[in-house]
């Protein structure tokens, strides 16, 4: 998978963008699953994106960049559908590879269905770790004592180190949601779920090939939140509580 930064500072899509790289790219994901659009849709829309963005700009220049998101790392890719009336989830899941242009209606009041994706985080861990040298950082941090009375890292805190002294070998992950304006013109909400592995050295922690896609949202409307969430950990709960 491609390294989209090397520094904890997230890559701009251009200079004093509002919107950076990575969340560019979950977006421009969520769009070609939402819209099941082809390779080569997207090639076009990134020549269109290079042409109007100013020069000096990161788009990337083909569907490659949507295609490295996920190489052959997620197995299980769920399609969940919820009413933004009823505050409710649907029944109508789906595979991700199943998904086509047909709208989907609430079963209680016929409204459109807002759709979000959720996806298995062990595959993305393994391939993660089958870098040495990151799983070496994981090692190095299990052994690894704290000294007392000084928090520099999440690492020094009370609740870790209660939880690190019942487990010799482990692995935490921090899990954060940020919403993301695609466009200042469209009322687009692009909400990515994302979960960061403790262990890991800050800076390998934030570099976007280390970090675990566990839900897409997108819609005009802003996200059922804990709707969005709860099914986003259940797939993880579920996914790991089955391969470990």
């Amino acid at each position: 998978m491609k390294t989209l930064g090397n520094s904890s500072q997230e890559t701009l899509l251009y200079d004093r963008s509002e919107l950076n790289l990575k969340d560019f790219l979950i977006g421009l994901y969520s769009i070609k699953a939402k819209h099941n659009l082809t390779s080569n849709t997207i090639d076009d829309i990134l020549k269109f994106f290079s042409m109007v963005l100013p020069k000096e700009n990161k788009c990337p220049k083909d569907s490659s960049c949507i295609e490295n998101l996920f190489p052959n790392k997620c197995s299980s890719q769920i399609v969940h559908f919820c009413c933004q009336s009823c505050k409710k989830l649907s029944s109508q899941n789906l595979k991700l590879e199943s998904l086509n242009t047909r709208k989907n209606n609430c079963e209680s009041c016929e409204r459109e269905l807002d759709p979000f994706v959720t996806f298995d985080a062990f595959d993305q861990i393994k391939q993660i770790f089958e870098s040495k040298k990151i799983f070496n950082q994981v090692l190095r941090t299990n052994r690894r004592s704290n000294p007392k009375n000084l928090i520099s890292d999440t690492l020094d805190g009370s609740i870790y180190n209660s939880i690190k002294s019942s487990d010799i070998n482990h692995i935490s992950l921090i899990l954060n949601t940020d919403g993301a304006k695609i466009s200042n013109s469209k009322k687009f909400d692009m909400w990515p779920f994302l979960a960061t592995i403790v262990e890991l050295d800050p800076i390998s922690r934030e570099k976007f090939s280390n970090i675990i896609i566990l839900g897409i949202w997108l819609s005009k409307e802003k996200t059922i939140y804990d709707l969005f969430v709860d099914q986003s950990i259940e797939h993880l709960v579920k996914d790991l509580d089955q391969q470990l």
